[in-house]
This record gives structure tokens, sequence and C-alpha cells, in this order.
């Protein structure tokens, strides 16, 4: 018995796993935040998976809005977060397929004896535990949802830093044309304030006139600062949506597509209401509170106890056999298949109000992906026939027929219709990630 005993402590001991101290620093993670640059290995891996051509010339010179997509997949630390709390749902996984260890136990019992015989009885027992009904089963099926949720969940966040990213990308590119726009009309506001003040000062101008101009350049002036400050800002942001410090940002290229017409709308909206990352991460928790009821329902059935012992007794050796299981005399487990039962309501009931606020979100998305389409239209054609009339007062210009002066009015007037236009094509471009993110397919 005492042999058993060590044998029994040896095998218990020999399969532990060892404790391994893994310590986080506040300071050391500052450091890696504001040092990490982009062209980090696993962004290389990730833009090699998608563009091999890529290996030939790393890193770019020049970064576009899908690479720095990219690199924000391969850095965030929010994906970080979804992948550990996958991890932790798979091991949750190994936990439920585990079967419930036996115990042992020894005691030593004295008594009192009229005779030569030793006082000293030595027992050795164990209890076996016997699942019933297929209770592991359930509970593995039900670990097996929630890893998927969590792969799901993993995705999801994917989709999340991927239009986080496309938002700032089109917001800097955006900022950046716009103060290149603005600083052309500042451009031509300061000729016409310096024209109208000689002609003030020849008596060919009034007062009024050149208090207008001033005016109108100190405003395109004030759209310029605000323009070059929200840049910075949105390099800020951009910067962050990728998971590096501003100062890391490398040289872009923010040239985007031109947005063609959405086809197959309503393949987009079967795609967003069945396929989204979120949607099937609710069906896979609904599938988990499904078999939540149904291990539930089977714990109705008392698991079983084997209780073998051994025992020496005055010389004597004896043995025992022994079996104990729950008798459901007081309640028949309704309570806790009453609360599944109500967290498998809540999943479905979930899963139809994520699938409302899917089908909400792409049609206002939709919607507003037309409207600005609309917008840029009608811009265009401004544009186009302000262009046309700055051309003509061009030539008029040349040929002596006109001043200066009326000239750069003209161009004044095709640059502000630039401007319009260009703020119309980025909304265009937004509406089309609004879109991309509602149905969380690239279109």
């Amino acid at each position: 018995m005492k042999c058993a005993g060590a044998a029994i402590a040896l095998v218990v001991v020999a399969g532990c796993a060892h404790y391994q101290p893994r310590p986080v620093s506040a300071a050391a993670n500052a450091d890696a935040l504001v040092t990490r640059g982009i062209d980090a290995p696993a962004v290389r891996r990730l833009i090699e998976q998608q563009h091999p051509e890529a290996a030939a010339n790393w890193p770019p010179s020049r970064w576009t809005p899908e690479q720095l997509t990219l690199a924000a997949i391969a850095l965030h630390p929010d994906l970080d977060v979804a992948r550990a709390d996958w991890n932790t749902a798979r091991a949750a996984l190994r936990t439920a397929a585990e079967r419930p260890n036996p115990a042992a136990g020894a005691g030593v019992e004295h008594k009192a004896t009229g005779g030569n015989g030793s006082p000293w009885v030595t027992t050795l027992s164990l209890d076996v535990p016997i699942e019933t009904a297929g209770k592991r089963g359930a509970r593995i099926a039900q670990a097996n949802a929630l890893t998927a949720a969590a792969a799901s969940d993993v995705d999801q966040a994917v989709w999340n830093v991927r239009t986080r990213a496309a938002n700032a990308a089109v917001d800097l590119a955006a900022s950046r044309k716009l103060a290149e726009l603005r600083r052309a009309e500042v451009a031509l506001r300061e000729e016409i304030v310096a024209m109208l003040e000689k002609r003030m000062e020849a008596g060919e101008a009034a007062q009024p006139d050149v208090t207008r101009v001033r005016s109108d350049d100190r405003a395109s002036r004030l759209l310029l600062r605000e323009e070059e400050g929200r840049t910075a800002e949105r390099e800020a942001t951009l910067a962050a949506s990728i998971g590096i410090a501003r100062a890391s940002l490398p040289p872009l290229d923010l040239t985007l597509p031109e947005p063609r017409a959405i086809a197959d709308i309503e393949r987009l909206r079967t795609l967003a209401l069945t396929a989204r990352p979120d949607v099937l991460a609710a069906l896979a928790r609904h599938d988990a509170a499904e078999q939540a009821l149904r291990l539930e329902v089977r714990r109705q059935y008392p698991d079983i106890h084997v209780a073998p012992g051994l025992g020496w007794d005055q010389g004597a050796f004896r043995w025992a056999l022994a079996a104990s299981a729950e008798i459901p005399l007081f309640n028949r487990h309704e309570g806790p298949i009453a609360e599944a039962e109500a967290r498998r309501a809540a999943a479905a009931a979930q899963l139809l109000a994520l699938q409302s606020r899917v089908l909400g979100d792409l049609d206002a998305a939709l919607a507003g992906e037309a409207s600005a389409r609309a917008r840029l239209e009608e811009a265009e054609r401004l544009v186009s026939a302000k262009n046309a009339l700055a051309a003509s007062a061009r030539k008029t210009f040349e040929a002596g027929e006109i001043d200066r002066l009326a000239l750069r009015n003209q161009e004044v007037e095709a640059t502000l219709a630039g401007i319009d236009r260009w703020t119309a094509w980025f909304d265009l471009q937004r509406a089309r990630v609004a879109v991309e993110a509602a149905v969380e397919q690239p279109i």
C-alpha cells in the first residue's frame, strides 16, 4: 500500500505543468509602440502573401492605401486581443474534453483489541466518477461553438481595423488634396488683392472693393490653415489606425481608384445578412447556447461514482466495492434548464437584432453612396462649366480683350468649383468604405 501511494504521487507530480512567469512592463510597451516601424517583419510577410512581387522591392518607396491596410491588420493591437480571446476559447475546448479524474483516499484507524492483534487498520480507496447521458459530448459541442464564435470575432476585428485604416487613408488624402487646392486659391487671391491695391493707389478702384477682396483673402487663408491642421490630425489618426506612432508614418501614395457604380445590390444584402463575421459569431453563440441547454438537460441524469477500496485489518487483507449517485429528490435540475432555455432565446433575439442593424446600416450606406455619387456628378458638371469659362477668359485675356484681374477672378471661380468637386469625390470614397463596412466584403 505504501508503494502504491508513492507511485500515484510520483505520477501526479511528473504530469504537472510548471509555472512560467511572463511579466509585462508598461514602459517597455510604450517604447515598443513609439519605435515600431511599419516595415516590421509581420507586415512584410502579410504583404508578400497578398502581393509576392513586393519581396523584390522592400520596403515600398511609397505606401499605398492597400499596403497601409495590410500593415494595420498585421500590427494593430486590437487583433492581438481578438487572437488571445480565440486562443482562450481553444484552451477551453481542451478543458471541456477532459474526463473527470478519480480521487484517491488513504486512512488509518486505531481500535482497541482485547488480544495480541495489531490495533491499527489501514485503508486505501478510490472514487471513480463515471459521466452519464453524453454530458462530455455536449460540453465539447458547446466549447466548439464558442471557439467558432471567437474565430469569427477575429475576422470581425480584422474588418474593424481595415475599415478604420481605409477611412483614415481617405480622410488624409482628402486633406492633402484640399490643402493643395486651397494654396492655389490663396495665391490667386493674393494676386487679386495686390492688383486692386495698386489700382486704388492710382484712383482706379474703390476702398470697398479692396476691403472685400482682402476679406476673401483672409477667409481663404483661414480655410487653408484649417485644412493643414486637419492634415496633421489625420496623419496621427492614420498612424493610430495602423498601430504605430505618427513619426513612423512612411512616405505615402494616397492615390485612390475611381469608384465604379455598385452592382448586384441584392447579393450584397444577402452577404451582409448571412456572411458577416459578427453574424457568424452570433450564430455560433446561439449554437453554444443550444448545446448548453442540451448539457443542462442531460445533467438531470446523475453521474455514478464507483469506489473500490483495500484495507489491512489486524493482519487480514480485505477489499470493498461501493457505488453512489445523486438522488434527484428535491429538484430535477429545473432551474438551470430554465436559465439555459432563456439564454438560448436571448441568443436568438440578439442574432435577429444584429441582422436588423446590419440591414439598416447597409440601406443607409447604399443611400449615402447614391447621394454622394449624385453630388459628384453635379459638381463635375459645375467644374466643367467653370473650367470652360476660365479657358475662355484666358483666350480673351491673351487677345487683350480683358485685363488680368478679370482672368484671375474667373480662375478663382474655377478653383472653388474644383474644391467642391474634390470634396464630393472624397465623400463618395467615404461612402464606398461605408458600404464595404456594412457588407464586410470587398466590393
